[in-house]
């Protein structure tokens, strides 16, 4: 990844696997298009994004240090599912935006990948909400 530290990739990968659990058995070119989109996305965005961007990562893997004892990266899963679940309903405002920004990209990462799509049929429609009738 070109604009995320090898630190910050890092971190980045153990949250996608908390956040997209079919992420932790993927195939090596499976993460390396996720990396891609998601390198993508940060490098459409301006450079202090991306800046704080980094920042929340580095944030998420220091924030469970008092609670737990250790940083993020090296908690077991379900206490990584805790720090998730505390940024995304009760973390205070600039916290809780990181994690959407977080999330987002990693639905992006993941989601947007052609073959994904396949698997999970997903036939997007392109002529609105004809099919509703609106």
């Amino acid at each position: 990844m070109h604009h995320l530290s090898a630190r910050c990739a890092a971190i980045l990968d153990v949250a996608a696997t908390d956040i997209v659990p079919e992420l932790a058995a993927a195939s090596p070119e499976r993460w390396d298009a996720f990396h891609a989109i998601v390198d993508l996305a940060l490098e459409e965005r301006p450079r202090g994004v991306r800046r704080q961007f980094a920042v929340f990562l580095l944030a998420l893997a220091l924030l469970p240090l008092g609670r737990f004892g250790a940083p993020y990266p090296r908690l077991a899963a379900e206490r990584r599912r805790r720090v998730l679940q505390w940024l995304q309903d009760r973390a205070p405002g600039r916290l809780r935006q990181g994690f959407w920004g977080l999330k987002t990209l990693v639905f992006m990462g993941y989601y947007s990948q052609g073959a994904v799509a396949g698997e999970l049929a997903y036939r997007p429609s392109f002529s609105g909400n004809e099919h509703l009738h609106a």
